[in-house]
């Protein structure tokens, strides 16, 4: 507490009143009181108002950016309406009093507004605690958001991976038996790394069959016999070596070793012959031959000229 009067009796008193309960210190003059609010912190200035040099009011004023959170208080020896309403309003000023002074109702003032300046600062150290702790929860919670995020992305990639694992494992077909596209696509790749080395030949038929879209949505069943039928025309008269696969929902494919184009041929005619059986489903054949190395130098050159010939992909 830090008292300000240029009278020793009123200073006496004052400290007389407060030593018990605050660490006091007396300043005789508001230049003297400056000097000790800019070296030591102070929760309470009482001030009396008139004073040689700087009046209490300025004081009040000046002590605003020395001690912000003090409690401020101003004496004075007689009413002062303009005194106590700048004291209010430029000071700060918690209470104006006059003298005589009532001891009970300062000390009680001044309890009073030390109990509330506590309060507020410990609803300023609660707040920002809180404040604090709702930072550190949203780091740890952000913080536990990205690792669920990376652990979802790990599991998701293996996933995937293990997917794109078992569909290369999956070589058959499930409602033919025949290769699947991949597995065919495979087989080609090694019988034309083969057909190069040595100087062999190498065809591959792909077969659409017209109608069949509309025999899944119309007539499930006819759909399936439809399959049979064709898994029939794509093994009639192979050779052990030669394999058919399902290229696609309606389309099949034919790796033919050993065989030219022309020869190829030969095997599209057979097959469109016996497509043409009327005590079987109707089969209508869009067939095209490509062949290594006429069509391409490659499985992916041989593919592509095969499937745009389709219109597929």
């Amino acid at each position: 507490m830090l008292i300000v009067d240029d009278e020793d009796d009123n200073c006496r008193l004052l400290r007389r009143m407060f030593q018990g309960s605050y660490d006091v210190k007396i300043a005789t003059s508001g230049a003297e009181a400056i000097e000790l609010l800019e070296g030591s912190h102070f929760d309470v200035i009482i001030t009396d108002q008139v004073m040689p040099g700087l009046s209490g009011t300025d004081l009040l004023t000046r002590s605003l950016t020395l001690a912000p959170d003090a409690v401020r208080i101003l004496i004075s020896g007689f009413p002062n309406l303009e005194a106590a309403l700048s004291s209010l309003n430029d000071g700060r000023a918690y209470r104006f009093f006059t003298r005589p002074l009532d001891r009970n109702e300062l000390s009680e003032a001044v309890a009073d507004a030390v109990h509330g300046q506590s309060a507020r600062r410990a609803l300023i150290e609660r707040t920002e605690s809180l404040e604090r702790q709702n930072s550190e929860l949203a780091q740890k919670h952000a913080e536990l958001e990205a690792r669920i995020d990376a652990a979802v992305d790990e599991r998701a990639r293996g996933l995937r991976e293990r997917l794109g694992q078992l569909e290369r494992s999956i070589t058959r077909d499930a409602d033919t038996g025949l290769l699947t596209r991949e597995a065919l696509v495979d087989h080609l790749e090694r019988e034309i790394a083969r057909s190069e080395r040595y100087g062999l030949l190498c065809a591959l038929i792909l077969v659409r069959v017209n109608g069949y879209h509309r025999a899944f949505v119309e007539s499930p069943g006819d759909a399936g016999r439809i399959l049979e039928r064709m898994t029939w025309l794509i093994r009639l008269g192979s050779r052990r070596y030669d394999l058919g696969g399902r290229w696609g929902e309606d389309t099949f494919g034919l790796l033919l070793p050993h065989v030219g184009k022309s020869g190829a041929q030969v095997r599209v005619e057979r097959m469109e012959s016996a497509a043409s059986d009327p005590d079987q489903p109707d089969v209508s054949l869009e067939p095209v031959v490509v062949a290594f190395p006429e069509s391409g130098s490659t499985a992916a050159d041989v593919v592509a000229a095969a499937e745009k010939h389709l219109g597929i992909g």
